[in-house]
């Protein structure tokens, strides 16, 4: 079956391969030294591409998910065979997700029922991620009868940010973008409930006008949690505002958690009145600074005053502000003492290391430079010798996160305060009278006694 040369809109796609009445949509598994944000993976794309195909085309729509939470919120995973060398680190590699022969046996389920797609597809959330989406690939290739030659269409960030790549990657057939309004569609929650998952939380964009309507709904359904994806909650037409104005969120047993973040400079006090309406259970702050790299200070100090004020914002564990590093040429005292302030003025802080950026780079630069995908990764550390950092600089980081993030009785210790312990521990750190660095090597060289496998990247507490 012939490839078409870059991505193409879905639903040109869809139309060429002719009527369809069933497809297979399957999120990938992850395979990754690191991933934060376990809990909170869903396929939203996939389960509006299923509304879309059953709603418009009267497609029977079946989704399988790798990467959804198991019965104890978290998703499975197993450790790859091979370490990834991360600058000449040896790094353990794990595969985030259920293990393909699962997918393999469902499969075989469907096939005994005489269910068979005329058509999958598969989106991949980062261009990164592709060592995942090749065994998931092969393993659709590998199964018995016709999923030998099943068209296999891949959409999702993979074609869009690297369309030279996708056409090229084995066992794909279509490369597609889509290009309608997925904002109108909502979710297709319902997919879940073949495979007894549970759906934890409910992702919804903020952008959609029948958010409302939509969260009524899910509302009636039984869902209690939720959560935005989308970087900026509340930019240019968004409609959070309307949702806590609705009504509609009365309940207290149904809450929000906001982990892609909010930009402190929107943050009014009528928009923090807003989600205290939503019953905000978790929200992760924006790293917002100026073109000379400095903290945007006015919206950090805005926020901190009304959450003192009115005293929504100040449980225990409720605000983190994200601190952006491993960007190139970036100020690595500078971001430390960044998490010092942000740290104090909002009680905990989310490290948040970048990956290759796209919007400064071509697809054939990124290839020349990082000629291995998951070089491109955040965890991989792409612009660390451009920063003329090591491995050992940013890993330090990650143990300095933890340090500030612990609590105790509900808060975290501020580093900057005028108290007497504060002072002293300035003080010590500035003159070098004691290091952690010492604690720090002494566990490094147990580690090296037994090499069985790499070294494991720390996940922040959250």
């Amino acid at each position: 079956m012939a490839k078409a040369k870059g991505p193409k809109s879905l639903e040109k796609v869809i139309s060429s391969i002719g009527p369809l009445k069933r497809v297979l949509l399957i999120n990938p598994p992850v395979h990754e030294t690191n991933y934060r944000w376990l809990h909170w993976n869903q396929p939203l794309d996939l389960l509006k591409i299923a509304s879309w195909l059953r709603q418009d085309l009267g497609v029977d729509a079946k989704l399988y998910d790798f990467m959804v939470p198991d019965k104890g919120g978290r998703t499975p995973k197993h450790k790859l065979d091979r370490d990834w060398n991360v600058h000449g680190m040896d790094v353990d590699a794990w595969h985030f997700g259920k293990p393909i022969e699962h997918f393999r046996k469902t499969v075989h389920k469907w096939t005994k029922q005489s269910w068979i797609p005329d058509c999958v597809i598969v989106s991949n959330l980062t261009s990164y991620w592709v060592s995942g989406l090749l065994q998931l690939l092969f393993g659709v290739r590998n199964l018995a009868g016709p999923y030998g030659e099943v068209p296999i269409v891949l959409t999702g960030n993979v074609p869009r940010l690297s369309p030279e790549t996708s056409s090229k990657l084995p066992c794909v057939t279509h490369c597609a973008v889509w290009g309608g309004s997925p904002t109108e569609y909502a979710p297709s929650y319902d997919l879940y409930a073949e495979h007894n998952d549970q759906v934890y939380f409910c992702a919804l964009d903020p952008r959609n006008p029948k958010l409302v309507e939509e969260t009524k709904k899910l509302i009636d359904d039984g869902h209690v949690s939720f959560t935005f994806f989308s970087d900026d909650i509340f930019a240019e037409k968004t409609f959070v505002e309307e949702l806590a104005a609705s009504g509609v969120v009365s309940s207290y047993k149904t809450h929000f958690d906001i982990i892609c973040g909010v930009k402190p400079s929107r943050l009014s006090l009528d928009k923090v009145r807003a989600l205290q309406k939503l019953h905000v259970r978790t929200m992760c702050v924006d790293y917002e600074v100026d073109g000379k790299g400095d903290l945007l200070a006015a919206g950090y100090e805005r926020l901190r005053d009304i959450s003192l004020r009115d005293g929504f914002l100040r449980r225990p564990g409720l605000m983190n502000g994200f601190v952006d590093f491993g960007l190139p040429g970036e100020d690595f005292e500078r971001v430390v003492y960044h998490t010092l302030v942000i740290n104090k003025w909002l009680g905990g802080i989310i490290l948040k290391p970048f990956g290759v950026l796209w919007d400064r780079t071509t697809e054939a630069e990124r290839k020349a430079h990082w000629p291995r995908p998951e070089d491109q990764s955040p965890h991989a550390f792409p612009y660390l010798t451009q920063n003329k950092a090591a491995v050992d600089d940013y890993l330090n980081l990650y143990r300095w996160q933890a340090l500030l993030n612990y609590r105790n009785r509900g808060a975290t210790f501020d580093f900057l305060s005028n108290t007497m312990l504060g002072r002293t521990v300035r003080t010590s750190v500035r003159e070098e009278s004691w290091t952690i660095d010492n604690i720090i090597k002494e566990g490094e060289r147990g580690a090296k006694q037994n090499p069985a496998h790499g070294l494991t990247l720390p996940s922040p507490n959250l």
